[in-house]
């Protein structure tokens, strides 16, 4: 009916031609940003009627007279996302109602709006005219693939709801609008996609693929119904193997269960007629997206403090997957970083902190950070609630000094990833740790350690000194962190602080709670001159003492001199156990060789209390003689030792004390 009608307003128009020709004059002046406004397309899918409908909103050209009436719209159609080898094809023209639906079928296809026109009736001159002002409304495009509202898009979401839950598993959920072979592929991070002449994804090199979900082979292939279907990945690659984190790309393709067209179909390239299997398919759609990969997590690190009646802390935490987890506990006012590449370092008496990129370290640097490690504890647990105990003693395995200690956690499984904790590897992940084994404001003992030995001794002349050895006493244990060694010379100062030595604590055997401190330095004393040596002893309850001892170096000092200033007797006073008398300096005297050894003790009055000799001439070394074997009663004594051998012989006498 509005098709006649528009025949005879045009009739209309003709008789009254100057009328309209006045009209169109005006047109032809109105500038474009005047004429009109933008305009809406949009397109449903109809499965059961296999169609797509098109409806549209134009806007309208302002005219000086008359009143809008209709738009005439012609409408194309290519296969595919764009126009490829295919162009557009022309499916209907002058179409006035603002909906058409094409019964193409299903597959993906993009539509314009073409030529618009918009008529016009002035009813005071009883004339027709028509404006074309208009642009090409669309693309709109429907999808094969797609949300289920011709969107196209394939849900993707972590099927547990989270990648801190156990076993990561990634979801695809999609809708589909005919029954049809899918072809799904996970690939790899830095994966790049390109796009045919028809705007559908091209299938990566075989290289790039990480898994193969649905492999589409022909008629053998598995296929999916039409309307929603979910495929799911474990995040494992072919070989069963968990994936590094990274983003990773995920590609379906849709293939056409039946045959292709006739030659005489428009519309669809045979560009699409693959060869799989018996017969020949097509392909209908493709879609690529992304899915973000953190494998190892880490959360709900809790702590308990050490008291005086709880002595070992609790570290609890919970691990998605099973991994290598390493519970890293600093010293106090130390702080963590995230390591950017792996290495190791050294910490205590000859322990090894390895670490990879990714894991928990101190952050100081270089020699400082292995003095920032209390304790490291590394553990391969399984996923779910573990749990780490802490007795609260160092590298050494002495009790810690009271304070609050760092304790950070990380973990790495056996696909190199690492884990900080469920925020991401993009900050550390740790807890604090309050040692405290006072039962009051005061210390439980305020006893200050005791210097048992110092080498090179009080008032000796040695040549060089390349090492300093401190050996201290408490019964409640050494603060190794908190004690420190150094040597003095005028202005210079050699120490770990500093740099130009290195201190390392070792457990002792000298006596009960005993401690041996090693100073090496960097470079051998040689200048003569007199050097001061200071110990600032530290107990695990941060009591304190300072002790100081004296020894000079000299060029021209003899090999005598030198044997002299290394005897010593200890513990001095003596009271239980055992009496060591050391004379070890091997490398500098003896050079290792074989030594005759003669033990005399004497009484302050020098009256002889016997000779003594070990059961077997030995290389030198310290030689243990025990109450038992020597025979003294408590008193002082006075004993000689003399060794013989690398053609030297050597001798030294010097006082001792033993009470009971």
């Amino acid at each position: 009916m509005r098709k006649f009608m528009v025949v005879d307003k045009r009739d209309k128009i003709l008789r009254k031609y100057r009328m309209m020709k006045k009209v169109l004059v005006f047109l032809v002046l109105l500038t474009p940003s005047f004429l009109f406004s933008a305009g809406e397309l949009s397109i449903v899918w109809d499965a059961n009627e296999q169609s797509n409908t098109l409806s549209w909103t134009l806007p309208q050209v302002t005219l000086p007279v008359g009143s809008y009436m209709w738009h005439e719209v012609d409408i194309y159609r290519t296969f595919g996302y764009s126009t490829g080898v295919d162009s557009w094809t022309l499916l209907a023209s002058g179409v006035t109602d603002g909906t058409f639906t094409d019964y193409a079928g299903y597959g993906s296809y993009s539509y314009e709006l073409r030529n618009v026109t918009q008529w016009n009736y002035d009813s005071t001159a009883d004339a027709w005219s028509s404006s074309s002002a208009f642009p090409t409304y669309g693309p709109v495009r429907s999808y094969f693939i797609s949300d289920g509202s011709n969107n196209n898009v394939v849900k993707i979401e972590d099927a547990a709801g989270g990648q801190d839950t156990f076993g990561a598993q990634w979801k695809f959920t999609y809708n589909l609008q005919e029954t049809c072979y899918p072809d799904v592929r996970i690939y790899k991070p830095g994966t790049k996609f390109t796009r045919d002449s028809e705007g559908f994804y091209e299938r990566p090199a075989s290289t790039w693929c990480v898994k193969s979900i649905l492999d589409y082979n022909g008629v053998n292939s598995a296929p999916r119904p039409q309307g929603i279907n979910y495929e799911e990945w474990d995040c494992t690659d072919s070989s069963g193997v968990i994936v590094g984190n990274g983003i990773y790309y995920v590609m379906f393709e849709i293939f056409d269960p039946y045959e292709p067209p006739e030659s005489f179909e428009v519309g669809i390239s045979s560009r699409y007629y693959n060869l799989g299997g018996n017969s020949i398919y097509r392909k209908r759609g493709a879609y690529v997206g992304v899915i973000p990969v953190d494998i190892l997590r880490i959360k709900d690190l809790t702590v308990t403090g050490i008291t005086q009646s709880n002595t070992a802390s609790s570290i609890s935490y919970n691990i998605n997957a099973s991994a290598a987890v390493t519970v890293l506990i600093l010293n106090e006012g130390a702080n963590f970083k995230i390591a950017s590449s792996a290495g190791s370092i050294s910490y205590g008496s000859g322990s090894s902190y390895v670490y990879f990129a990714g894991n928990l370290i101190p952050a100081s640097t270089g020699t400082f950070a292995s003095a920032d490690i209390a304790q490291v504890i590394t553990y391969y647990r399984g996923a779910g609630i573990n749990t780490e105990t802490w007795d609260g003693t160092g590298p050494t395995g002495l009790a810690v000094a009271n304070g609050i200690y760092p304790v950070g956690i990380c973990a790495r499984d056996a696909s190199g990833n690492t884990a900080i904790s469920v925020s991401g590897n993009d900050q550390p992940f740790f807890e604090y740790i309050t040692v405290d084994k006072r039962t009051s404001s005061s210390a439980v003992e305020g006893d200050v350690p005791l210097l048992v030995s110092i080498s090179p001794s009080s008032g000796t002349i040695v040549a060089s000194c390349s090492a300093l050895t401190v050996v201290l006493s408490d019964a409640s244990g050494m603060n190794a962190a908190a004690t420190t060694v150094s040597v003095t010379s005028g202005t210079t100062v050699f120490s770990h602080a500093n740099g130009n030595a290195i201190q390392s604590p070792v457990s002792g055997t000298s006596g009960s709670g005993s401690t041996t401190f090693t100073l090496t330095l960097s470079t051998a004393i040689t200048g003569e001159g007199l050097y001061t040596i200071t110990v600032l002893a530290t107990d695990i309850y941060g009591n304190q003492h300072t002790y100081t001892s004296k020894f000079s170096i000299s060029a021209a000092a003899s090999a005598g001199d030198d044997f002299k200033g290394v005897v010593k007797a200890y513990p001095q006073p003596a009271k239980t156990g055992s009496i060591t008398i050391s004379y070890d300096n091997a490398s500098a005297i003896f050079a290792g060789n074989a030594v005759n050894i003669t033990l005399d003790v004497y009484t302050i009055f020098g009256e002889k209390v016997g000779t003594y000799y070990p059961a077997a001439n030995t290389a030198a070394g310290t030689c243990p003689w025990t109450y038992s074997s020597l025979g003294l009663a408590p008193g002082v004594y006075i004993y000689r030792i003399k060794v013989s051998g690398n053609s030297k012989t050597c001798e030294a006498v010097k006082k001792m004390v033993i009470y009971k």
